[in-house]
């Protein structure tokens, strides 16, 4: 490793370049502990910082210039003199280890408290093998704590009108991914599409008017006392994840306690940077519906709460919308009728900003993040075309450049869609844990590691690391996401049929008897269960019981193994440079789970189609298709941003 100026400048690079980053995080809907949020983000951030550190220039992704002065300069040479000079500290082979030292160094570091800070530098070489040195100061916007919360019986009445928007916008923006992503294949995506919309109506029908009735019968049931102890955890829970949301949307007064926290906290950012340093603004879920109201509201042009780049995660702008007193929003021409004007869309203020003030806006959301439901625009329509660009495939024209980012003629920020877990209930929520599509370019925007590479066509020129540090890295992280999330479907269908498939169940109850019953003899002991002295005695005597035991265990076990072996993978593949993708070995992880689950559906259906030839031909076409599908089918471009309607 580089340890001085003076070294760094004697391999190639021309200058010294010091910079300080303001980043402010801002947390989204949910009661949020001092420092929660300000963690989340921190952690990977810096951490990816490190790792970008610590590689050369070229494996950065760097220019053709960079690339070139980098091969025939003597700058591997030099550094290579450097490590063996004789200079106390310096470790040498054999000298105990505790793990790779890192780069960053750490100044003041607050938690716990109201006024939490992280303060890091780092030193590295930029992607024109130029030194550099950033002072990144992370701090946090927490308004969960700014206002009243509600009553239960307001939040309530609020979620009954909520549910049925919320249920509507779901269904139909994951009717559109199923139907959009499902192109190709010989006609037979669309036939899948078909039949997982179907099933998708179902399940979500199903489950709100689940959701309706409880909502429904639990504000009277909390006045009996009994029945007020039972449900008052879950009503804490509900009240505490969703309670702020209606807080901001029917009550403009609370909502401006939120959008004065996140004020303060950017304008003490914007206070503390210099002329030439940057303040960026991190905001998720509900964080960017109010940062983005307050940006580009009626603060817009206050020089104290100016940012440089404002980067949403998630974002339930489309969502939440602004506060207001009324259920009923007039348009802006029914408004200017009396000759009233109220600022309603944040990105039309955004795009009509002047160029020298207008911040870099960012969007990152996730395929099956249900908040956003794809990328913020102007309205519903603007949004499903902003999101169809992105799957529209690069067109090479004769003697022309691809542009490396898809574009659309509506009105947006730059969107970049991600792939976190392939599960619409856990993507909202791991933004922070997706490294190559989020935390990767985050820390790169911090960095200043960022190429626009101008001729993509040509074999020296560079990739844009915000697409990833390497389309191909970008590729197999999507192709993997989708594994772990068809895997885990093939677990769960496999578990349901082996309950309502009478033959299939007979199957495996013949398969697990011998399982079952150590588990169940194994149960008994744990439970210390006596026959006719303990009241869990007679659950043991129902034949059903080892076998749901073994059937819920072996569900869990496999479900946790293809979470493992995704882990593993993602690991390595976030650890790969910028044109070494050496994961070979583990490419094929996904057949791990896939391959053994869908030939047990297989068979287990055969043998419940009482051996039917054509059944089972059908059956192995299907179950090679299912095992295939991940390695098939469009990887999303980013999406370039908009700021005119102009073609």
């Amino acid at each position: 490793m580089i340890d001085s100026e003076s070294d760094l400048v004697a391999t190639g690079a021309t200058s010294h370049e010091v910079s300080r980053v303001e980043l402010v995080v801002v947390h989204g809907m949910g009661r949020q502990i001092a420092g929660q949020t300000l963690l989340e983000w921190a952690e990977p951030v810096l951490q990816r910082m490190d790792w970008l550190a610590k590689g050369n220039p070229t494996e950065n992704g760097a220019s053709a210039a960079a690339q070139k002065m980098a091969e025939e300069s003597t700058l591997l040479a030099s550094v290579e003199r450097i490590h063996a000079a004789p200079e106390p500290g310096i470790a040498e082979a054999g000298d105990d280890s505790q793990g790779e030292p890192t780069t960053i160094e750490f100044g003041a570091v607050v938690l716990g408290t109201e006024c939490d800070e992280v303060t890091a530098s780092i030193q590295f070489l930029d992607l024109e093998a130029h030194l550099r040195r950033v002072t990144v100061h992370i701090t946090e916007a927490r308004w969960s704590e700014a206002f009243l919360p509600l009553s239960r019986t307001q939040i309530f009445t609020w979620g009954l009108n909520f549910v049925f928007r919320a249920v509507w916008r779901l269904l139909r923006y994951l009717s559109t991914v199923f139907w959009v992503t499902s192109r190709g294949f010989w006609g037979i995506g669309r036939v899948v599409a078909v039949v997982a919309i179907s099933a998708l109506w179902i399940v979500v029908g199903i489950l709100t008017l689940v959701a309706v009735v409880f909502l429904a019968v639990s504000g009277p049931l909390l006045l009996f006392p009994f029945v007020g102890t039972l449900l008052k955890p879950v009503v804490d829970v509900l009240v505490d994840f969703v309670g702020d949301v209606p807080a901001w949307t029917q009550r403009p007064t609370r909502a401006a306690a939120m959008r004065q926290v996140v004020a303060d906290a950017v304008s003490s950012a914007r206070t503390r940077a210099e002329d030439s340093d940057r303040v960026i603004v991190l905001a998720h879920s509900e964080g960017a519906a109010i940062t983005a109201n307050l940006l580009f509201g009626d603060a817009i042009d206050s020089p104290e709460l100016r940012v440089d780049t404002f980067a949403t995660l998630g974002s339930a702008l489309s969502l939440l919308g602004a506060p207001s007193f009324t259920s009923h929003r007039q348009t802006p021409s029914e408004l200017a009728g009396p000759g009233l004007s109220v600022k309603l869309n944040p990105v039309r203020a955004w795009a009509g900003m002047d160029a020298a003030i207008r911040p870099r806006w960012v969007d990152f959301f996730a395929t099956w993040d249900v908040i956003p439901s794809g990328p913020t625009s102007t309205g519903p329509a603007a949004r499903r075309t902003r999101w169809a660009a992105s799957y529209t495939p690069s067109v090479r024209s004769a003697g022309a450049a691809v542009h490396p980012y898809a574009e659309s003629s509506e009105l947006g920020p730059e969107e970049h869609p991600v792939h976190n877990t392939a599960s619409a209930f856990t993507d909202h929520q791991s933004y922070s844990a997706n490294i190559v599509q989020v935390i990767d370019p985050l820390a790169r925007i911090v960095l200043g590691l960022e190429t626009l590479d101008a001729s993509p066509t040509s074999e020296s020129a560079a990739v844009r690391p915000l697409a990833a540090a390497s389309a191909e890295q970008n590729r197999l992280h999507v192709r993997a996401v989708k594994e772990l999330g068809l895997n885990r479907l093939l677990v769960l269908t496999l578990a349901a049929l082996c309950f309502f498939v009478p033959t299939l169940a007979d199957l495996f109850g013949l398969i697990t008897r011998g399982p079952a019953d150590i588990v169940t003899a194994a149960l008994r002991w744990l439970l210390q269960v006596r026959a006719g002295e303990s009241p869990l005695a007679g659950v043991f005597t129902f034949s059903w019981v080892p076998y749901f035991v073994v059937v819920a265990g072996a569900t869990a076990l496999l479900l946790w193994i293809n979470a493992a072996l995704w882990q593993k993978f993602e690991r390595q593949l976030a650890s790969c440079r910028y044109d070494r993708i050496a994961v070979p070995r583990l490419r094929v992880w996904g057949l791990l789970v896939r391959v053994p689950v869908s030939l047990a559906l297989v068979l287990g259906l055969t043998v419940a189609g009482r051996g039917n030839v054509l059944l089972l031909v059908i059956l192995l076409i299907g179950a090679a298709a299912v095992i295939g599908a991940p390695w098939f089918g469009r990887i999303p471009r980013i999406v370039d941003s908009r700021i005119s309607d102009a073609g």
